[in-house]
């Protein structure tokens, strides 16, 4: 709509995923997570399942990236 800003829509989810991202995320819960949607990303390869190993690797990716705004990983 006219006038309406981005982040007038935007500003109470961007407040809430950074606090939980920054704040209140649990890490040890996320480094299991992680391991487990690698190991089903690895299981559905393995079966030629190509699709969901993929849905799986993205949910690597968006765990890794709450991981390291935790500082829970450092990249050697």
């Amino acid at each position: 709509a006219d006038g309406v800003k981005y982040g007038e829509i935007f500003i109470q989810p961007e407040y809430e995923h950074s606090k939980y991202s920054f704040e209140i995320s649990d890490q040890e819960m996320l480094l299991e997570n992680f391991d487990k949607f690698e190991k089903e990303a690895g299981r559905a390869l393995e079966e030629g399942l190509v699709h969901p190993a993929y849905d799986y690797v993205l949910k690597c990716s968006h765990t890794f990236n709450l991981l390291d705004a935790r500082g829970a990983v450092s990249v050697t």
